[in-house]
């Protein structure tokens, strides 16, 4: 019986220190909260992330990853304070800082950083997903109570470079237009299936392949060419011409080739072309037009003869 009293007095003691400890810590984290002052990101910058795309052509690497961001103090400070900000990606070198400061008696002070440096990725043509982040490194002077926010400390980013694109728009292709087109087979996707059609190589501007706003044609050359653009044509003029694409190419209409990313800008107009800045040999050609309203009454390919 002994030995029952003693094993419980021993467990009450026990849980008393345990309590005490806990009530300790909710103590300092109170007493922590009133009487320190954090620095930290306003979370309305992202929200959950920030998302930047860098289109890929021989020209370079463009576009720009320019993250405005507002920093806040919980409390105003009688000095300047420093705030040192660190942007660093995944598996890259790449890494920036910037220095800000929130000026004494204020509580925010709104800045911006430019990401640059992308030139890294110019030898990557197929098209790369970077994560990384944007994070609050080092804030000065070392106050009593200056701390920086555990929580809102951090932004996450994601840059993705495009597809290396080979190709321009706008302008007539260069060498010549292929006007024999009696050896071509092509199809036309409608929802998930291709179907064989001649209504855009039969010399018929009034016949045509319609889509509200998915259009796209395979086409089978018969044989290898050097492609160095394609072309179509809507009888019913640039109302009915599709305002985003993409092309791939194939040499056995099994494994294809992408030449730029999905959703690429196109010129509208009743005449679009889609130029190569270098020709490339395929026999397979695919075409994707997306827009409101994707008419085509007549697709030609351009050739480059030397």
């Amino acid at each position: 019986m002994f030995e029952k009293f003693k094993y419980l007095y021993v467990g009450l003691i026990m849980l008393a220190v345990i309590m005490g400890s806990v009530a300790c810590d909710d103590e300092s984290v109170e007493f922590d909260e009133w009487t320190s002052t954090y620095v930290y990101l306003d979370r309305n910058i992202g929200g959950s992330g920030l998302e930047f795309f860098l289109k890929h052509t021989p020209s370079g690497i463009e576009g720009d990853v320019v993250i405005p961001f507002v920093l806040k103090l919980s409390k105003a400070s009688s000095s300047d304070i420093s705030v040192i900000l660190k942007s660093e990606f995944v598996d890259t070198e790449l890494e920036q800082t910037i220095t800000t400061v929130i000026p004494a008696g204020s509580t925010m002070v709104k800045d911006t950083i430019r990401i640059t440096g992308w030139d890294f990725a110019l030898e990557i043509e197929p098209s790369v997903v970077y994560s990384g982040s944007f994070a609050i490194s080092e804030v000065t002077p070392a106050l009593e109570g200056l701390k920086v926010s555990p929580k809102l400390n951090k932004e996450e980013l994601t840059v993705t470079k495009g597809i290396y694109s080979q190709l321009t728009t706008g302008v007539a292709p260069s060498g010549k237009r292929i006007d024999d087109r009696s050896a071509w087979t092509v199809s036309a996707l409608s929802g998930s299936d291709w179907y064989s059609t001649t209504k855009v190589t039969d010399g018929d501007n009034g016949s045509y392949e319609y889509a509200y706003n998915k259009l796209a044609f395979e086409i089978d050359l018969g044989s290898e060419k050097a492609i160095s653009g394609v072309e179509t044509y809507s009888n019913f003029g640039d109302d009915y011409a599709h305002s985003t694409y993409s092309i791939s190419i194939s040499n056995d209409g099994v494994e294809w080739t992408p030449l730029c990313a999905d959703g690429e800008p196109m010129v509208v107009a009743a005449t679009q072309y889609v130029s190569l800045l270098k020709s490339l040999n395929a026999r397979y050609i695919r075409w994707y037009m997306w827009g409101s309203n994707c008419l085509s009454s007549e697709m030609y390919v351009w050739e480059n003869v030397e």
